[in-house]
């Protein structure tokens, strides 16, 4: 068993944002399974054949991406909601040729990350806006 603490802090000074000052933070200690998981993946785009499968479904697990991209391109991560090993975008809608429904969670921008909590019943699938998408990924898997 591992712990992974998670901190978020969100600050603006006053008259920036908000009338107010704004000055947030929480830190969470979760304890993890010991099957953490670091990779960085190059991400086709969704007219490519195959999307990337960037997380299977593990379980409750707290998911780290980052868009290491080079140049400007937003990655999009979806939900394989059918877990059909499917990774075919077509023509870049959200549902692929044979029908398999992939809902959108998030894009991550250049330089953008993101850090959530996820049930991981299905699979993840990213997709790149145009070729050379870079993306790192974080799973650890909670006990």
């Amino acid at each position: 068993m591992a712990t992974l603490t998670k901190t978020l802090t969100l600050s603006s000074p006053a008259g920036d944002m908000l009338s107010d000052a704004l000055s947030l933070s929480m830190t969470k200690d979760v304890t993890i399974n010991g099957a953490g998981i670091m990779k960085k993946l190059t991400i086709n785009t969704a007219n490519s054949d195959n999307a990337i499968a960037i997380a299977p479904a593990s379980g409750r697990s707290i998911v780290y991406v980052k868009n290491v991209s080079t140049s400007d391109n937003t990655i999009s991560i979806y939900n394989d909601a059918l877990t059909d090993s499917d990774t075919n975008l077509g023509d870049g809608t959200a549902a692929d040729s044979t029908g398999s429904a992939f809902e959108l969670i998030m894009e991550v921008k250049q330089n953008e990350f993101a850090v959530f909590p996820a049930a991981l019943d299905f699979p993840l699938i990213a997709v790149a806006a145009s070729t050379g998408g870079l993306l790192e990924v974080g799973i650890f898997t909670e006990s």
